[in-house]
């Protein structure tokens, strides 16, 4: 005789009947639901009736190489959506949600702890891996988890219909890069200023000054729309190019033949304003990059306030 056969009289005798939940008139009887797992089963709807002492039992004493998952293949699960009472304290069970990816909720008494599992419900756990924290699942702390997983992705659903997929995108990629960024409340002063100004006592920041005129230099990008700066005197019409600036000219095959020449400026179209060099040297190369981007989507978008009241938020 198996260890559950021998133990299932000493079950039965140990409770008085009761009745299945939903079938209500049904007498539930002793089963198990795994080796060692003790429930009370009812032979009509295939529901299971488990105390959470023969559960926490269970889980203490049965070793992780046994618990395993199911295959997801063949696995028809129910879901009360009735109320349901206990069948051993006669209270009105609560309902609760196991995750927030999934609306399955399971019943559960607060008085004993005994939970219901409807057919099928038992393996729909082991499919996510939730088998194992039943007892957890009954826990403000899960509740509370799914509740805030839930409004965050339901709020997500809301941006993604207010603002479109691309500039939701663009303000989350901005949002997260903040995160513990110093300097992001100046990032929100600067968005919402439509003309960002440098302060009237703002000193020049990482601009070089002509070692042999003293004049501060003027900074170029090359090309027009590029990334690489160097710097020129238009006193003396020297050129600056540290080691990296000259490595990334040579790998990117920059012409700068007729750049510095004064009857060929391109109309300084290549001349870095003053305060672009500034609000970069404040924020960062990086991060100043993705501001001017956003800002450019910011001027066009509808919703620009709500863009940056989400960029402000803490979560």
């Amino acid at each position: 005789m198996s260890s559950i056969n021998c133990v299932l009289p000493l079950f039965k005798s140990v409770f008085r009947e009761m009745k299945c939940v939903k079938c209500t008139n049904v007498e539930l009887q002793p089963a198990s639901l795994e080796e060692g797992l003790l429930c009370q089963r009812c032979d009509a709807c295939e529901g299971s009736w488990v105390r959470m002492q023969d559960y926490i039992q269970w889980l203490d004493h049965t070793p992780d190489e046994v618990i395993k998952a199911v295959s997801q293949d063949g696995i028809d699960v129910e879901d009360s959506s009735a109320v349901l009472i206990c069948p051993q304290c006669n209270q009105i069970m609560g309902k609760f949600r196991v995750s927030a990816d999934i609306e399955h909720r399971m019943d559960q008494c607060a008085n004993c702890g005994g939970f219901w599992l409807d057919k099928g419900e038992w393996k729909y756990l082991q499919r996510f891996h939730l088998h194992t924290r039943i007892n957890t699942i009954f826990t403000e702390t899960w509740q509370r988890k799914i509740r805030e997983d839930s409004f965050k992705r339901n709020a997500e659903k809301r941006y993604l219909t207010k603002f479109g997929v691309v500039t939701y995108q663009q303000v989350k990629e901005l949002k997260d890069y903040l995160i513990g960024n110093p300097f992001k409340n100046r990032v929100v002063a600067y968005l919402m200023n439509p003309d960002p100004k440098v302060p009237s006592h703002a000193r020049p920041l990482n601009q070089s000054y002509c070692p042999k005129c003293s004049k501060l230099m003027a900074r170029y990008r090359l090309p027009a729309e590029g990334d690489i700066y160097v710097e020129q005197c238009d006193m003396c019409e020297g050129v600056w190019i540290n080691a990296e600036q000259w490595t990334d000219i040579l790998r990117k095959d920059v012409d700068i033949g007729d750049v510095f020449t004064k009857h060929d400026k391109r109309g300084n179209q290549q001349k870095v304003p003053y305060a672009e060099q500034y609000f970069e040297a404040m924020f960062g190369k990086e991060l100043y990059r993705k501001v001017k981007l956003f800002k450019q989507t910011l001027e066009k978008h509808e919703s620009k306030l709500e863009l940056i009241s989400y960029l402000s938020k803490e979560d």
